[in-house]
């Protein structure tokens, strides 16, 4: 049988520190003509076309808009966070303080002058047949 060519230590340091060195600098050039292709692949403000803009810019109005809502509600202390954590054993949210809030929200943000009752009310005598 032949013998096995044994590497030399300068081989080995050459192996074991060059080798990974160069897969982690390939890595961080891919990743970085990557995120250069995906933000060059979406069109610039100046190039795009009127109807984009405007697109663009009733999407961004929309999310101001709700933004500006989700915080009024929670400026008026009607709290209903999706993301918090509820067991059954939890305090439900008060529903009279989050419809206040709602309808004083709504009305500030649409312009209006007063806060506008959220639920239509029963008449206090039953209509005359």
């Amino acid at each position: 049988m032949a013998a096995q060519a044994r590497w030399t230590p300068t081989q080995k340091v050459l192996y074991t520190s060059l080798v990974p060195a160069v897969c982690i600098v390939a890595a961080l050039v891919l990743l970085s003509v990557l995120r250069s292709s995906a933000h060059s692949g979406t069109p610039s403000e100046a190039s795009a076309s009127p109807a984009a803009a405007a697109a663009q810019s009733a999407a961004d109005e929309r999310r101001a808009l709700r933004r500006q809502f989700r915080d009024c509600i929670h400026n008026m202390g009607g709290d209903v966070n999706p993301a918090r954590f509820r067991s059954r054993f939890s305090t439900p949210p008060d529903m009279k303080k989050l419809q206040a809030a709602y309808s004083v929200c709504r009305s500030i943000l649409s312009g209006g002058a007063g806060p506008v009752d959220p639920v239509p009310r029963k008449p206090s005598t039953p209509p005359v047949a």
